[in-house]
């Protein structure tokens, strides 16, 4: 009788043990013709703060590459945005190719221009410099804090564009744009870079840098 009921755990161990095996082997959903994530881990800058997404906050109804497409609110000051060139006219924003917000200070979109210069697809894109209300916070001898304004001024803004691409050995994209403080496309971003893309007729939002330059090629190539 003893033996039966030993024999009989052994079996229901067995079971359970499989049943665990096959419940744990389930994988992610992933991209099935470049094996990405539908939820690619990003970072991106908010005034100086690492942000991870959640990725409930980047899926939605119509997704690509697990890209949202961009909500409507922000479709619109896309598509009325009005920047600056580098040669001081003001244009409304062209949106014949991908955008990348950016900002000179920002580390993460620094890495992203050296990744798309690595695959050789930083001139993909748009890229527009925004950002320039932030504030850097130096420490004094005395351990006092000081605000100093970033530049305000377009040749101020070019200035600091210019020396972080030296910096990085990346050279100046073909396509340079500046959202300048108190315009509305400077006021609707929030973090660092957003890369918009379009794609079938929608445009769609990757909300910070992706280490994965597969990822890349597949949205920007």
């Amino acid at each position: 009788m003893n033996r039966k009921v030993m024999w009989l755990g052994i079996g229901m161990a067995a079971l359970l043990v499989t049943g665990c095996g096959t419940a744990t082997s389930v994988s992610k959903p992933s991209d099935v013709t470049t094996g990405i994530s539908s939820h690619p881990a990003s970072s991106r800058e908010v005034t100086g703060v690492n942000v991870l997404p959640s990725p409930h906050a980047v899926l939605g109804s119509e997704t690509w590459h697990g890209l949202s497409t961009v909500p409507s609110s922000m479709l619109q000051v896309l598509e009325t945005a009005r920047v600056e060139t580098a040669s001081g006219q003001t244009v409304v924003l062209p949106l014949d190719r991908p955008v990348i917000v950016f900002a000179p200070w920002c580390k993460y979109c620094h890495e992203l221009a050296q990744t798309l210069k690595q695959e050789g697809l930083l001139n993909q894109a748009t890229w527009v410099a925004a950002g320039f209300e932030r504030y850097e916070y130096p420490m004094t001898q005395n351990g006092t804090m000081l605000q100093l304004p970033m530049p305000f001024t377009l040749a101020e803004a070019q200035q600091k564009v210019q020396q972080a691409f030296a910096a990085l050995g990346v050279p100046m994209p073909e396509r340079v744009l500046y959202a300048m403080p108190g315009t509305a496309l400077a006021n609707a971003i929030r973090g660092f870079p957003d890369v918009f893309v379009p794609h079938d007729g929608r445009w769609y939002l990757q909300p910070g840098y992706v280490e994965n330059t597969t990822f890349w090629r597949a949205i920007l190539g």
